[in-house]
C-alpha cells in the first residue's frame, strides 16, 4: 500500500512538471543577438530565434519595417530584416508572440568587422603598447563593440556561414579573412 501512495505522488509530480515546463512560453535568443549588439549599415540581416511550436512571431526595430515569421515544429525561426544608414543613435529591437516578449536594447547600426589572427592576438597590452598606462586611464569608445568568440565558437561559425553559402560575403577571397581554414573549390 506504501508503495502504491509513493508511485502515485511520483507520477502526481512528474505530470505536475511537466505540464509546467509545457505552459512556459518558448522565447529565447542566441548569445550573439543581445543588449548592445552591432548590425551592419545599408543591407538585410538575418536574425533568428526559438519560440512555441506553430507560433507566430513579430519583430518590430525601432528604425522601422516590421516583420513576421512563424515558428516550425522544431521551434525555430528566421526573418530578413532591412537595416538603416549607419548611425550612433541607439536603437531597440522588439521580439514578440501571443505569450511573451523581449526587447533588446542599445542596439546600433554601423559597419560590423570580423577579424581573426595569430595566437598573439590573445597577448595583453603590456606585450608591446609602449604607453599602455596612458591608454588605460583614458575613457572607452561606447561606440566600439566586440564580441570575442573562443575558437571552438569560431569554427561552428565559420561552419554556419559555409553551409548558408557565405551569404553576405562579397567575394570567395574575403573567406580567408574571416577563418584559416580555405575551402577548395571541387
Amino acid at each position: 500500500m506504501k508503495t502504491m501512495k509513493k508511485l502515485l505522488l511520483a507520477g502526481a509530480i512528474c505530470l505536475l512538471t511537466a505540464a509546467t515546463a509545457l505552459a512556459q512560453p518558448i522565447l529565447r535568443l542566441p548569445s550573439a543577438i543581445g543588449d548592445h549588439m552591432v548590425l551592419q549599415a545599408d543591407t538585410t540581416v538575418r536574425l533568428h530565434d526559438w519560440a512555441d511550436p506553430n507560433t507566430t512571431v513579430t519583430v518590430a526595430p525601432s528604425w522601422g519595417g516590421e516583420v513576421t515569421a512563424k515558428a516550425g515544429f522544431d521551434t525555430a525561426w528566421a526573418v530578413e530584416l532591412r537595416t538603416p544608414a549607419a548611425s550612433a543613435e541607439p536603437h531597440s529591437i522588439t521580439f514578440r508572440t501571443k505569450k511573451a516578449e523581449k526587447t533588446i536594447d542599445d542596439v546600433l547600426i554601423g559597419q560590423v568587422w570580423l577579424c581573426s589572427g595569430q595566437s598573439n592576438m590573445n597577448w595583453s597590452a603590456e606585450h608591446g603598447i609602449v604607453d599602455m598606462q596612458e591608454e588605460l586611464t583614458r575613457p572607452m569608445n561606447p561606440q566600439i563593440r566586440s564580441l570575442n568568440l573562443s575558437n571552438s565558437v569560431a569554427v561552428l561559425l565559420y561552419e554556419a556561414l559555409r553551409q548558408n553559402g557565405f551569404a553576405g560575403m562579397q567575394t570567395k577571397g574575403e573567406l580567408h579573412r574571416l577563418h584559416w581554414r580555405e575551402e577548395k573549390d571541387t
